[in-house]
């Protein structure tokens, strides 16, 4: 008989966002795995079809956020006022007062699902943070048990070797600290995306969690040989290490002064509005404004196409915290071009890039030179540049292989 679960959460296609993706990942997949997944979530603005997926999607009406923090006009009371309203809401355990209605109406109808019908366990995705109590909750009221999906930390910062918080940061953290404790005091188990956070959080909750990371699906693997006209470099998706993007265009411009024979061309896809002073300041610094070209976000069909066509893709590393990578390594992974990554993390890119040998990851100026060079080679040579991808290693991080992994932990966890 097949594992009935549900799953709560809160991002969901059509919704645009990572957590989004991850999602709908365990519902495309763990029905073939002989889980019965039903999904509840909201209904987000644009177009999805929900009939496509094996599993049953229930959507509540889009949540107003009404919740608005007093403004402190700049004065000491009205600071002071401020930062009350904020400390009083996280000693109850408010984190997202933004998402107190989403919240209501979720835990009413998972309530109302709990009543009518048999589930063997419940799956919260984190973030937000009213999923674990939401768990926790139904664990109490219907003894149904439940897991929790931490697809990030409260604080990605928290591992870093150089973290450092006020007194306000050490309040909240303890305040997060002690109602994630007494959330998770009855789950059966959590997951994660790296074996740094799960060290963290197993030491945190006294509970024994797995590691299940993004990917990408296998589907969007497309071999192909079609590349730009000009040898491109290319970063797809928001600028969230600035220190790794400001490495590469200084790298670059040392290597355009030193081989200024090769003729080459930098894309930067994706770039919000906001973003694109403080990079245009970094262009400009390091004098690649003829070589660059910025764009806003494209569709993802089209963004997935200039992957493939480009000659390397670059991508900026976090150096300093450990267990954190963007979702944006699996797309480039099923992309199947050469990878150059800075700075070097000795942490989970670095350990995906000697797993798949899909390019290089540095810190040394004269390395990022040469592997530039070697692939503008390749293309003059062969009319392709290459990864050394092999198909096993490649497969290990597609989302089917992550979903088998996290299938049978759901059948450990809820099926004790």
């Amino acid at each position: 008989m097949a594992l009935k679960l549900l799953l709560l959460t809160y991002h969901f296609p059509p919704m645009e966002a990572t957590a989004s993706m991850r999602a709908l990942g365990f519902a495309k997949d763990l029905p073939s795995h002989g889980i019965a997944l039903t999904v509840l979530t909201f209904a987000w603005p644009g177009v999805f079809d929900d009939n496509a997926l094996p599993s049953r999607v229930i959507r509540l009406p889009q949540p107003a956020h009404p919740f608005v923090l007093p403004t402190d006009n700049g004065s000491v009371t009205g600071k002071l006022k401020r930062k009350y309203h904020t400390f009083r809401r996280f000693r109850g355990g408010m984190f997202d007062p933004i998402h107190a209605s989403a919240e209501t109406a979720m835990t009413a109808k998972a309530e109302e699902l709990l009543r009518t019908e048999h589930f063997d366990g419940v799956i919260g995705i984190f973030s937000p943070h009213f999923h674990l109590r939401q768990c926790a909750h139904l664990r109490a009221t219907f003894g149904v048990p439940y897991i929790i999906d931490f697809r990030d930390l409260w604080n990605n910062a928290l591992l870093g070797a150089d973290h450092k918080v006020d007194a306000s940061s050490r309040t909240r953290d303890a305040l997060v600290k002690l109602y994630w404790k007494k959330w998770m005091r009855q789950a059966a188990g959590f997951t994660t995306i790296s074996a740094p956070f799960k060290a963290y959080l197993s030491r945190l909750l006294k509970l024994d969690g797995e590691v299940v990371r993004n990917g990408f699906f296998m589907k969007d693997i497309r071999e192909s040989n079609e590349q730009f006209e000009t040898f491109t470099l290319t970063h797809v998706g928001t600028i969230v290490q600035w220190e790794g993007m400001g490495m590469h265009l200084k790298y670059l411009r040392s290597y355009r002064e030193n081989h200024p024979e090769i003729r080459f061309r930098i894309m930067l896809i994706g770039v919000h509005s906001f973003m694109k002073r403080p990079l245009n300041a970094l262009i400009t610094q390091y004098e690649l404004d003829d070589i660059v070209e910025i764009r806003e976000r494209v569709p993802f069909e089209e963004a997935r196409t200039i992957l493939r066509k480009s000659h390397i893709l670059i991508f900026p590393v976090f150096p300093k915290g450990k267990g954190i990578y963007t979702s944006r390594i699996f797309e480039y992974l099923a992309a199947r071009r050469p990878i150059l990554a800075v700075p070097e993390d000795l942490d989970v890119i670095t350990e995906l890039m000697e797993t798949t040998h899909a390019g290089l990851i540095t810190g040394n100026e004269l390395e990022y030179h040469a592997f530039v060079s070697q692939q503008f080679g390749h293309w003059q040579e062969r009319g392709d540049s290459s990864s050394d991808l092999s198909s096993p290693s490649i497969e290990s991080f597609s989302r089917e292989a992550q979903h088998t992994i996290f299938a049978d932990y759901l059948k450990t966890c809820f099926r004790k």
